[in-house]
């Protein structure tokens, strides 16, 4: 009494008229920060009470009868200092047991993240957690979820170097829930390895959990930050951020998975648009949980043999994408990394369905719509694609397909964002062997010889080495004599940093990158490595900057 109280008050849904209240008095300030039901009705409160004194502070939590009724139990816990216990988020697993999330000060450690499972019949502690942070400095739950298994995801903010002035990273702790023992923990710095924190989390019905909140990121402030992660073992599957216009003050604060089609995710949080007061702002995000179906584009047939060019699915299921597998009637297969796939063993004169499926962290996708071709005896050598091969470091290779026919003048031309570096590699792939590679010779835009080109032949492949063609260039390169009697060209533009391939460096460019900064690197972000390093970092966003405002000439 004389104080605060934790208030709990239930509206009718369809009016909005209140139908009843319940309050916890304890001798001091009591405050509610979480509610949930069970199945049956009962209502959960958790947050802090003051029991003995102002600065005695227990987190409490609450349980009271369906809609609402008399208060059934109610439990405490203090911790081994009694000046800081207070939880923020509660859930109630299938069992009706409750679970709330907290943050109490343990002596030496000052703040931890505590987790408590109590019995939803009598209030008993199932089972109490604690996680120090390597700093044993300042670390906090914030919310939690319950997977349909009954483990338990929790995030919120550690500090993880006692050293630094701010080293905050969201925290993500995931707990078996029979008995409370830790199956994973992983966290996300930033870009800035400044401030992080997770805010809120969701699970959704692979049992993968969503957190969003907030990171610092160079020049940015604080951006909304979500992140996937793999229910089983804690790996990161995908990595996004938000970055309002004022490039200040931006933060997620709930998250809700699986909202009509196409598994969308729905984030509320605030964001700084330029000359707006903060507003809040709801997003929707492609949730990448169902792995797409490739689309072929074509097949050519082949001697005994047929290629088969595809394109990547839209979506690659939330983890890079490992290989793709053609398949033709007859279960002839072949298995590569990118299109085009060559299937051989095939008889000629004989009509076959071939299809295409990619496969990824979590096993084979849905197959293509199937495409007919029939192999023949002399099908005469084709050009089937051109490929620009980078290196990423430790990454690996990574191939940007080229609209090789495109006019060299023309808006369709691809452009190759990443840097030189030693040179360029073009990848000229072919339906048939090549015993001789011919002669190359390399143009800019108004026919002029430009750097230094050599063509190296292995299997069906061509691949041309490019050196001292400057950055900002549009260049046709020309394969004369393949194999005695096939001329082809490519075109191709040269800009660092173009990433979305609109010809210039501009803000579309910048905030492609910023928002793949710390990704793990796959086929469908490799063009934000900019240096080729083979991780997304500032110095790729740095690169990108200090170019933007270029044209393609």
């Amino acid at each position: 009494s004389g104080g605060k109280n934790m208030r709990t008050v239930k509206y009718n849904g369809v009016t909005g008229n209140e139908i009843g209240t319940s309050v916890y008095e304890s001798s001091y300030d009591d405050a509610g920060y979480s509610v949930a039901t069970d199945a049956a009705g009962n209502v959960f409160v958790t947050g802090y009470s003051k029991d003995s004194s102002p600065f005695s502070v227990n987190i409490r939590t609450v349980k009271y009868a369906a809609g609402l009724g008399p208060q059934l139990w109610t439990a405490s816990y203090q911790g081994p200092v009694s000046v800081g216990g207070k939880a923020f988020s509660i859930a109630i697993d299938n069992a009706g047991n409750p679970v709330v999330a907290a943050t109490s000060s343990d002596g030496t450690e000052f703040e931890n993240f505590r987790t408590i499972k109590y019995d939803g019949a009598s209030g008993m502690e199932i089972w109490n957690m604690r996680y120090n942070g390597s700093s044993s400095v300042n670390d906090a739950g914030a919310a939690l979820a319950i997977d349909s298994s009954g483990d338990v995801i929790v995030t919120g903010m550690s500090k993880d170097d006692v050293n630094a002035a701010s080293t905050f990273t969201v925290r993500t702790l995931k707990y078996r829930g029979s008995d409370g023992g830790l199956l994973w923990s992983t966290r996300y710095a930033g870009a800035g390895g400044i401030f992080a924190s997770g805010s809120a989390v969701a699970i959704d019905a692979a049992k993968n959990p969503f957190v969003t909140g907030y990171s610092t990121d160079p020049g940015q402030g604080t951006n909304i930050r979500t992140i996937k992660y793999l229910g089983s073992t804690g790996a990161e599957l995908m990595n996004i951020a938000y970055n309002g216009s004022a490039d200040s003050g931006d933060a997620g604060h709930a998250v809700v998975t699986a909202i009509g089609p196409g598994n969308a995710i729905h984030i509320l949080g605030v964001s700084a648009e330029a000359g707006k007061p903060d507003a809040w702002i709801v997003r929707k995000v492609l949730d990448d949980t169902a792995l797409g179906a490739p689309t072929i584009t074509s097949a050519i047939s082949g001697n005994l043999q047929a290629t088969i060019q595809f394109l990547p699915p839209a979506s690659n299921g939330g983890s890079p994408i490992i290989s793709y597998t053609v398949t033709c009637s007859g279960g002839f297969t072949n298995t590569a990394t990118a299109s085009p796939i060559t299937v051989t063993g095939l008889m000629n004169n004989v009509t076959y369905n071939c299809t295409v499926k990619a496969v990824n962290g979590f096993g084979a996708g849905p197959t293509s719509t199937p495409i007919a071709v029939t192999p023949t005896m002399s099908p005469g050598l084709a050009l089937l694609a051109v490929q620009s091969r980078k290196i990423h470091g430790a990454a690996g290779p990574f191939d940007l397909p080229i609209t090789y026919a495109a006019p060299i003048g023309g808006p369709t031309i691809t452009v190759e964002p990443r840097a030189g570096g030693a040179g360029h590699k073009l990848l000229f792939q072919f339906n048939n062997t090549i015993t001789d590679a011919g002669s190359v010779v390399v143009r800019d835009i108004n026919s002029n010889s430009i750097g230094i080109a050599s063509p190296q032949s292995s299997s069906n492949d061509v691949l041309v080495t490019l050196t001292g063609v400057p950055d900002n260039k549009r260049v046709r390169v020309s394969l004369t004599g393949v194999n005695g009697t096939l001329d082809v060209s490519a075109t191709i533009g040269f800009m660092v940093g173009d990433v979305s391939e609109t010809r210039s460096v501009n803000a579309a460019d910048v905030s492609s990158v910023k928002a793949r900064i710390g990704q793990p690197l796959s086929i469908a972000n490799f063009k934000a490595d900019i240096d080729t390093s083979g991780g997304i970092g500032p110095t790729d966003l740095t690169l990108v900057k200090s170019r933007s405002g270029l044209t393609l000439p």
